[in-house]
């Protein structure tokens, strides 16, 4: 129970800040055959860069550090000298150890070799104890074997295509929906979209949406992409066909958003009836 309330209380506050704006409220569908206007329009560079890549068609490997991984064997750390056992020490070879050498049989010399200390640096190591790892030549790390080193990986955003994602985003239907005059296009443009790319009319050099997909009611996906771009949606479309699918949070702030511009304009219309109600009132009394 309390998920529901917080569900609603969630779609109530993105309702509230959807911007209330005329140009939204009365769009209406634009004729406008694609085909014939090629130079007149484009498709906003926004959408044809991959926003994963950024048109560089590969994205940083997440397996590893600039191509390169911990050593599995020696987990980057460096292993005790098995000569010396992480010493660095090993027995002297000319006084096997005492530090003293035999001169003549009757004395006792200090040895030259270790400085009396009986042992001298391991050859093995050099004296420092540890021992470079056969796997990892001493370094700590290995080539991953995700990005073969390279430190990148193929972008694998849906549709990216070379880092373009062009063709996804080609308009389909012969008409637009023109967005208010101030939009400026959100960092998260892609996700915003639903079943719509975002276009831009060189020749008046004003954005505006086009369906890129057809052959069905496509109100639904018309208005949650007004209201994912922060708009109460166009009252044309608000008359929402009944599907049965999935009721989920997106298509509750929908019908929301969409009875308000109903309400909205209903407000209005009835300011201006009563208006007109008033001039007729004038107009009967000679007021006029």
């Amino acid at each position: 129970m309390g998920t529901a309330v917080e569900a609603n209380q969630t779609i109530q506050e993105k309702l509230d800040k959807l911007a209330l704006t005329t140009e939204c409220l009365d769009v209406l569908p634009v004729d406008y055959a694609w085909s014939d206007h090629h130079a007149e329009w484009e498709i906003a560079p926004e959408l044809i860069v991959c926003p994963k890549c950024g048109g560089d068609e590969t994205v940083e490997c997440e397996s590893c550090d600039e191509g390169q991984v911990v050593c599995p064997v020696c987990a980057g750390q460096d292993t005790d000298c098995p000569d010396c056992a992480g010493s660095g020490k090993e027995e002297c070879k000319s006084c096997w150890g005492w530090g003293s050498v035999d001169i003549g049989n009757t004395m006792l010399s200090e040895c030259t070799d270790c400085g009396g200390e009986g042992t001298v640096d391991c050859e093995s190591c050099g004296g420092d104890g540890k021992a470079e790892c056969g796997s990892c030549d001493g370094e700590g790390t290995v080539e991953c074997s995700v990005c073969s080193g390279e430190g990148t990986v193929d972008c694998d955003y849906e549709d990216c295509s070379s880092g373009s994602l062009y063709d996804t985003y080609e308009p389909m239907m012969d008409y637009y929906y023109p967005l208010p005059s101030g939009f400026s296009v959100p960092e998260d443009i892609h996700e915003a979209l639903d079943n719509c790319t975002l276009i831009l009319l060189t020749d008046e050099g004003r954005y505006v949406l086009a369906l890129n997909g057809g052959g069905m009611d496509m109100s639904w996906q018309i208005c949650s992409t007004f209201v994912n771009l922060g708009y109460l949606p166009p009252t044309h479309f608000c008359d929402l066909p009944r599907m049965k699918q999935l009721c989920d949070d997106q298509m509750k702030l929908v019908v929301a958003a969409c009875k308000r511009s109903v309400e909205v304009q209903i407000r209005s219309h009835e300011w201006v009836r009563d208006k007109l109600a008033q001039i007729q009132l004038d107009m009967d009394a000679g007021r006029l």
